[in-house]
């Protein structure tokens, strides 16, 4: 039996314990409880969104898939609440900005949303890469030396870049060799220059004995 039965009235911001017992034949008890508790639940749910994008396109009839993490939502009763977005994440936008919306409602019908902006921009501007290094080349014994480089540099007009190279300065190279760096911006343009890096087999020579070497040939000659 229990101390209270249903169906039973309980206040808003109210809690009610209820117990059930129980008697067997030979008298043994046993008894378990629980509570109710009626939350005044008029608190929205708090949303926190994924920040704004700024993407590029090459031109203006190009399109672009663009994805981002659902937005996060705090609530003071219910933990699980998925939020909907007004646009879908993975959807194909094209020059322009646009405003995405989630929405997230409890169980009390309170609700909240946040908001932020996917915004896609034409850039056609190549990257522009400056410095690029000359032609390098070096006498080693070996056949192979490490060679180093002052590395370029690379500035774009819209968006950022990034500067990749098939290898690195301070490499061990041995023959000849074309290094290509090239340049990315966000919108796929690229731009890319190249340089050869030349290792020679020979007899490396002390610059402090070229006056007796030149003496010498100059000996041989006559």
């Amino acid at each position: 039996m229990a101390n209270l039965d249903p169906p039973l009235l309980v206040a808003q911001g109210s809690s009610t314990s209820i117990m059930y017992t129980g008697t067997d034949a030979l008298g043994n008890m046993g008894s378990c409880s629980f509570t109710i508790t009626v939350i005044d639940d008029t608190a929205d749910p708090e949303l926190i969104c994924p920040p704004s994008q700024n993407l590029f396109i090459q031109s203006s009839g190009d399109e672009l898939v663009v994805t981002w993490d659902a937005a996060t939502v705090v609530d003071n009763v219910d933990n699980n609440i998925i939020p909907n977005p007004t646009i879908l994440p993975g959807t194909r936008f094209s020059e322009g900005t646009n405003g995405i919306t989630y929405i997230a409602v409890d169980s009390s019908g309170n609700f909240g949303t946040c908001s932020f902006t996917v915004t896609v921009s034409v850039d056609s501007d190549l990257p522009v890469i400056s410095g690029c290094p000359s032609d390098q080349t070096v006498t080693d014994p070996s056949g192979s030396a490490a060679v180093s480089w002052v590395e370029p540099t690379v500035t774009d007009a819209t968006s950022m870049v990034t500067l990749t190279s098939t290898e690195q300065s301070g490499d061990t190279f041995s023959g000849s060799t074309t290094v290509t760096y090239t340049a990315v911006d966000e919108a796929g343009n690229t731009a890319s220059c190249t340089f050869s890096v030349t290792v020679n087999t020979g007899h490396k020579v002390d610059h402090k004995f070229l006056p007796f070497l030149r003496r010498y040939a100059d000996n041989v000659t006559q």
